[in-house]
């Protein structure tokens, strides 16, 4: 594969392409069957890696064990894929991936270990953070092994004495929790307003700092909202709780989960959506802005699934349908009008 290429794929998932070079990008996956299936395979390494933690890093061995199991990972994923002598493609969108996760935690661990050994009674716990850049998205495995997705441009704290003294964590953007089950001691999500309290469940948190809303969406099981100066609610499954940032309104109802969740399979799946929430899914999912009258964006109302079609031929397929049509701007920005 050419490096250029390579690079180029980097740029799109991590969301720094400019609007030519996804042109450009689309035309080379057009030419060939072997080239969407390369840009599969490191799409899905970009999308799908796991990191688990170590509970304590109290000294300079256990950090070592840190810096090996990433190395060790990267090896792992490079002999699976052939990555080594002559690859189809070199190893650049693995290692980047990698260490766009593990460099993070790796200063902030290395950090912590440099005070503690300088043994300064000032230090606090370290903090772990989790994060997807803008148009990805990825799996991560808890120390207690809850399974955590992570949307477009999110972020995921918690303490590095984590399912020791407690299950709490802090959610900016969009996360999606498969929670390990532990009577003793609930799993508790901080996201703006919200807080979310489990044992142990599947559910959905929204918490984008641009958007108008904060949502909880409960999938399986059970979960208790508190809304700070509103007290605390219990959901029902494919409830969702809505909190209104702009007047601080709340709303209670009832969902098609599978409409909010899908893009943790790697699929988009908008059933008898309005046009303003698939904008919405649609800008998150390509790492795009749209623009659309509001009147318009609530009076159409779209069904379809998304898998690797490229943006282009969704929004060809969507002026076919419906009562609209786009156009992309030199500013990188489509803006969608009726016809």
């Amino acid at each position: 594969m050419d490096t250029d290429f390579d690079i180029l794929i980097i740029k799109y998932l991590d969301g720094s392409a400019s609007q030519e070079e996804k042109i450009h990008l689309e035309e080379w996956l057009k030419a060939a069957e072997e080239n969407r299936a390369l840009f599969s395979e490191i799409r899905t390494i970009w999308m799908s890696s796991e990191v688990e933690l170590a509970s304590s890093l109290q000294t300079e061995i256990e950090l070592e064990k840190l810096r090996g199991s990433i190395k060790g990972l990267i090896s792992r994923e490079k002999t699976k894929l052939g990555l080594s002598g002559k690859s189809r493609f070199t190893d650049i969108p693995l290692f980047y991936k990698l260490t766009q996760i593990a460099a993070v935690l790796l200063i902030v661990l290395n950090i912590f270990y440099f005070f503690f050994a300088q043994q300064k009674p000032e230090v606090l716990p370290a903090k772990n953070r989790l994060l997807t850049a803008e148009g990805s998205k990825g799996r991560f495995i808890l120390p207690d092994s809850t399974v955590v997705w992570l949307n477009s441009g999110s972020v995921l704290e918690y303490a590095d004495n984590f399912s020791d003294n407690d299950r709490n964590v802090l959610v900016k953007g969009e996360a999606y929790f498969d929670v390990r089950r532990n009577e003793d001691m609930p799993f508790i999500v901080d996201a703006g307003k919200m807080q979310v309290k489990v044992l142990g469940t599947r559910f959905l948190v929204q918490n984008y700092e641009n958007h108008k809303s904060e949502e909880v969406i409960l999938h399986e099981g059970s979960v208790e909202v508190g809304i700070k100066g509103s007290g605390n609610m219990l959901l029902a499954e494919d409830q969702r709780i809505s909190f209104f940032k702009a007047d601080a309104s709340i709303r209670r109802d009832t969902v098609n989960t599978q409409n909010y969740i899908s893009w943790i399979n790697e699929k988009l799946v908008l059933d008898n959506m309005a046009l303003a929430d698939i904008i919405i899914n649609l800008e998150r999912w390509y790492n795009v802005k749209i623009e659309c009258p509001e009147k318009l964006s609530k009076s159409v109302r779209m069904s379809f699934t998304v898998y690797r079609e490229s943006l282009t031929e969704i929004l060809t397929s969507m002026q076919l349908v419906s009562p609209i049509s786009y156009r992309w701007d030199e500013d990188d920005t489509i803006y969608i009008s009726r016809k």
